[in-house]
């Protein structure tokens, strides 16, 4: 990814900011705020019992973490203030908003380690990382990877 920045040439930015599209950001974001609210009432109600679970707080902080990640980059789309480059490989004129991907980088592998941290019950959160980071790390660079296929102009990268 570092050498495909460095020297292959990016296309233009994209021009034309679709109005009701950032709207659409705005209400995603709004969707998004109650249920954060929720899982934090959990984590609450939670570590307020006489004996906390700790998986149970594990993936409710994973949750927290996921949708905040979401309400951050939602928010950016919906000011317009995102980078948004023209998708060098789509037939019509569609952005590619920089915001996006590098929420994406987070939340896959958030949701990698949601999924996979309770088949792994017996192992502490710790360990369950260290499994996982291999599936994590490729997961963040094929986002990118995808990001650089859409805003490069060579289309033999």
């Amino acid at each position: 990814c570092i050498v495909a920045h460095a020297f292959w040439k990016v296309g233009p930015m994209y021009s034309g900011v679709n109005r009701e599209e950032l709207e659409l950001f705005g209400v995603i974001r709004l969707v998004l705020i109650p249920a954060l609210a929720l899982v934090t009432c959990f984590q609450l109600v939670e570590l307020l019992r006489q004996k906390p679970r700790p998986q149970a707080l594990i993936i409710s902080r994973i949750s927290m973490f996921e949708f905040t990640v979401k309400i951050t980059y939602y928010s950016i789309l919906a000011t317009g203030s995102s980078w948004a480059h023209q998708n060098m490989r789509a037939f019509d004129d569609r952005p590619i908003y920089l915001a996006r991907w590098c929420g994406w980088t987070f939340a896959i592998p958030t949701l990698i380690a949601m999924n996979l941290y309770p088949i792994m019950d017996d192992m502490n959160f710790k360990t369950v990382i260290q499994r996982i980071f291999p599936q994590q790390a490729a997961t963040a660079a094929y986002c990118w990877a995808c990001y650089l296929g859409c805003i490069l102009e060579d289309p033999w990268i």
